[in-house]
């Protein structure tokens, strides 16, 4: 629906490069992007076009805050934080508040890191925030105000943000009259995709972007709301005809190409008994003798033992395991189901799991990368130093504090180390003093190469696998011809090839 609606206004002669369209997942932009084409195609039989501002929230406002970075006190080179590099921040914050360690139980660096998420996304006061999603934590409330200022000093101090200030601070751009009339300006139409499991943070975004919502355009399904442990809102679809000064259209699609029509016999059965919900009846040409079944277990092992029955119970009907595939809502879920299947002496192939870019020795290279495109980005520079031979956490974190911002080469140039780290070290000084006068990808390969010769060295167990990803990384990074757009991708989690 999406596509079809962006490519019939560009068909009609909108411009791609004055729309803001927001998918959930970066595959759905992927997606997104190709059916627009092919709708332009059809319509006018028009060239391949670029939406410059298509993706996901997240990744727009990256692109956004790029631009306008020294209005938030941030460099145009800024570093994304992953959900590793948040912690580490937080565990600092903790640590000079003096909670860590505490003798006094206090919350863990990952539960304050989803506290302060929580209340980001959902446009709460911390109050609210921990009386509605962590009341547990309540007689820390005055203490965490306190982390979160340390917290946020750290990351402007490193020239760095975190996901949630990706949207934080395009709201803070879009709030002051100058930046946000100019973006007023630049963008006639908004389209969001799977609204149903946006926030209110997201939401207040779109309203800024139009205030009278001419132009926007959302797509959902309230009946398919499931984030709200991540503080999503269904209110915001079913309010949102109303939420304009002019009503809204609301179109309903309800003939459904995937499920069969007893499936969703079932499903208009369920849905009808919703308070508030908008009134559909989903129908479908696909037929099925078969109705779907409704089955109660007692835990998650019960419901792993239950699926691999049913898997055995078909195989001894003829069906072959090839022929059968499970899927799974989470990691943990898949675990008690592999433990089963082995039990049962069922073989089995696996998808999913551990991303590439979220691997130990992937991180590594990116962390020198980073560490040279922001020499402010402490956390990135002490995960490059640790990778050399002699050089441990105190050193570290000396050599760092000593040359706060200093260019990696200049650094090490004058960083006092132990004597059995002085070879490694300078080694490393030189393929820091390369990437700085290379430009990439060959910045890329002399990383891929120096750190190939440290696995050889010390990673004979995994070696195989391993060099075998830093080849996928670089066969798929040097499509992009600069380091920061790498960068940009490695941390949203965009595939290297859109």
């Amino acid at each position: 629906m999406l596509s079809a609606r962006t490519g019939r206004l560009i068909a009609c002669g909108a411009k791609p490069g004055r729309m803001f369209v927001a998918t959930f997942t970066r595959k759905a932009s992927h997606e997104l992007v190709e059916r627009v084409q092919s709708v332009i195609k059809a319509e006018s039989g028009g060239a391949s076009i670029s939406l410059p501002y298509t993706g996901t929230f997240h990744s727009i406002a990256n692109k956004l805050l790029r631009e306008f970075a020294a209005q938030i006190g941030l460099t145009k080179k800024f570093t994304i934080l992953d959900r590793d590099d948040e912690k580490h921040l937080m565990d600092i914050a903790l640590t000079g508040s003096g909670k860590a360690g505490s003798k006094k139980a206090f919350l863990s660096a990952d539960e304050c890191c989803d506290v302060l998420s929580y209340s980001r996304n959902a446009n709460l006061s911390l109050q609210a925030t921990l009386k509605r999603r962590f009341s547990g934590s309540m007689r820390h409330r005055r203490s965490l105000p306190i982390i979160f200022k340390r917290y946020a000093k750290a990351k402007l101090s490193r020239n760095c943000v975190d996901y949630d200030d990706l949207l934080v601070h395009l709201r803070t751009l879009l709030r002051r009259p100058e930046i946000g009339d100019e973006l007023r300006r630049r963008f006639e139409y908004v389209l969001i995709d799977e609204f149903q499991d946006t926030n209110r943070l997201q939401f207040e975004i779109i309203k800024l972007l139009k205030p009278d919502g001419r132009g926007v355009t959302v797509v959902g399904d309230d009946a398919q709301a499931i984030y709200s442990f991540r503080a999503a809102t269904v209110e915001n679809i079913r309010g949102f005809p109303t939420s304009f000064a002019s009503v809204a259209k609301v179109v309903a699609l309800e003939r459904n190409y995937r499920s069969t029509s007893g499936l969703l016999k079932a499903s208009n059965a369920v849905i009808s008994r919703a308070d508030g919900a908008f009134e559909k009846n989903l129908w479908s040409k696909r037929k099925s003798d078969q109705l779907p079944l409704l089955t109660t277990v007692r835990d998650e092992r019960g419901q792993a033992k239950h699926v691999v029955e049913g898997i055995l119970s078909l195989k001894e009907q003829g069906m072959r395991l090839s022929q059968q595939a499970v899927l799974t809502r989470t990691s943990r879920e898949a675990a008690f189901l592999e433990a089963e299947l082995q039990k049962a002496g069922v073989p089995f192939k696996k998808w999913g799991g551990l991303r590439l870019l979220e691997a130990a020795h992937i991180k590594d290279v990116v962390s020198i990368l980073r560490w040279h495109e922001n020499p402010s980005d402490q956390i990135a520079g002490f995960r490059a130093l640790l990778l050399l031979e002699g050089v441990g956490k105190v050193t570290a974190h000396r050599i760092l504090n000593d040359f706060d911002g200093m260019p990696p080469h200049r650094l090490l140039e004058r960083a006092g180390v132990p004597e059995a780290a002085q070879k490694q070290v300078e080694k490393f000084r030189r393929l820091s003093a390369k990437l700085t006068a290379s430009k990439w990808p060959a910045s890329l390969d002399s990383t891929l190469k120096w750190y190939g010769r440290r696995l050889k060295q010390n990673c004979e167990d995994k070696l195989e696998s391993w060099l075998a990803d830093l080849e996928q990384l670089g066969g798929s990074w040097t499509r992009l011809r600069i380091w920061p757009g790498i960068l940009d991708r490695a941390c949203l989690g965009i595939p290297c090839c859109c």
